[in-house]
């Protein structure tokens, strides 16, 4: 995954001016547009009777865009009047929901609520909005390359722990494999192969035989099979796939 680089994570909100002409109030988005303009502490004051227009903005964030867009559906569906939502990513690639409110009073345009449903491992970075930043602050974050949350695959983790279930559990693996840039050849062992060959009491701790295993799957060296792998790639995709040169005396695999 790519090295976390930020120091801050940011939600950027954006202000979509309203033409009077055409009896189009203002608006906000979660995404940059034409003739937007980006929600920031030198301009929110500047903007109050824009944003008042635009009605009462509050975020939740999630550690997943699926989980927020689930969130937007069902609050699509209760059909609330005067209510508006929009589903997003934060810069980090998880969840993000705006939800705005045309009839909440804007008493403090520095406030507006977020609400941090992610789950808690002790990696999240502060999470502002960039209507509590500076212009040249909220810049800099929007200009730094896309990062993950390191934390992200052990959360994933734990939600497919959660189904409870070993068979859902080995057929994510399978899956996974035929995504690009998955790990392909996942370990496959499962402890119903041993049976034929030794007897486990019910009452030994599954989670100590597991660990075990992976341990020992960890251990093997698979250099052999890389080496194998490596000359049919290259038989079956001579144009593209060829030996790497380490020099005047490069081996041949």
């Amino acid at each position: 995954m790519t090295a976390l680089t930020r120091t801050a994570d940011m939600i950027p909100l954006w202000l979509k001016p309203g033409n009077e002409a055409q009896g189009l109030p203002a608006g906000y988005s979660l995404e940059p547009g034409a003739e937007q303009l980006l929600v920031h502490g030198g301009n929110i004051a500047d903007l109050r009777g824009e944003l008042e227009g635009a009605g009462r903005p509050s975020f939740m964030i999630f550690d997943l865009p699926g989980e927020a867009r689930a969130a937007e559906a069902a609050l699509a569906s209760r059909g609330l009047e005067g209510f508006r939502v929009e589903s997003g990513r934060t810069l980090n690639g998880e969840g993000l929901l705006m939800m705005v409110s045309a009839g909440a009073p804007l008493e403090a345009f520095s406030a507006f609520d977020i609400q941090d449903e992610r789950t808690r491992t002790g990696y999240q970075l502060p999470l502002r909005g960039s209507w509590e930043m500076e212009l040249g602050e909220a810049e800099a974050i929007l200009a730094l390359p896309p990062a993950d949350r390191i934390d992200l695959a052990s959360v994933l983790a734990r939600k497919i722990c959660d189904a409870g279930n070993p068979n859902v559990v080995r057929a994510l693996q399978h899956e996974l494999e035929s995504i690009p840039g998955a790990s392909v050849g996942l370990p496959r062992l499962e402890l119903a192969d041993l049976a034929e060959d030794i007897e486990i009491d019910e009452g030994q701790d599954a989670g100590d035989l597991h660990r075990t295993i992976l341990r020992h799957a960890r251990s093997l060296d698979c250099s052999d099979q890389i080496d194998s792998l490596a000359r049919r790639l290259r038989e079956e995709f001579p144009a593209t796939v060829r030996q790497k040169d380490y020099g005047p005396a490069g081996a041949e695999f």
